[in-house]
């Protein structure tokens, strides 16, 4: 018995498509055929997927999940998403962070403070869409802040007294890396009753 082993590179084509099959066939000097067929059916995807952050714009925690709009007009699907952060607008990148892709969620850690994020995502066959580069804006702003505001007060003493129908100055400060509008509320109450807020 004759043997003949070898191996062919095919150039994959460019173009998508789905249902392909590949078949050997063998034919020896008596005119005797013979073919076998590799595995089942498989799929060519040339295009990125393509996806788009939607929020939250602001954690309590490094750890948190953001909402996604993603598509994949290839035929294989999304695998993970790759985010990028930046905390000069756009001029500089760090990362990626990957996540897998979960279905319009990802979940990932980010450092505390107040950075752009870009999200690009791979498919299944290995195509990613763009990275960002030096200069490329944020596709969305967020503020990481697991701390409490740091709060003082003053203007009341313990045994102050004060005369009715007078007003007393209350001062405060404040300091926190993402304070909410309007962020200081005032409460007085007279113990054990519930509290006024002015």
């Amino acid at each position: 018995s004759e043997t003949n082993d070898g191996a062919f590179d095919w150039a994959v084509p460019s173009a998508d498509g789905d249902g392909y099959l590949v078949r050997v066939r063998v034919t020896d000097a008596f005119g005797n055929r013979g073919e076998a067929t590799m595995g089942g059916t498989f799929v060519i995807d040339s295009r990125p997927p393509a996806v788009a952050i939607d929020g939250p714009l602001s954690w309590r925690s490094p750890e948190g999940e953001l909402f996604l709009r993603g598509r994949d007009e290839g035929l294989s699907g999304i695998d993970h998403v790759e985010v990028w952060t930046t905390t000069d607008g756009g001029t500089t990148w760090a990362g990626p962070v990957a996540a897998p892709w979960g279905g319009g969620k990802v979940r990932c850690t980010l450092p505390e403070g107040k950075r752009g994020l870009y999200a690009c995502a791979v498919d299944r066959a290995g195509n990613s869409g763009a990275a960002p580069k030096p200069g490329t804006p944020p596709q969305a702003l967020i503020g990481v802040d697991a701390g409490a505001p740091r709060l003082s007060v003053s203007g009341i003493a313990d045994g102050d007294l004060f005369l009715a129908g007078q007003p007393i100055a209350i001062a405060w400060e404040v300091e926190d890396d993402g304070l909410a509008e309007a962020p200081v509320r005032i409460e007085v109450r007279r113990e054990p009753a519930p509290p006024v807020v002015i």
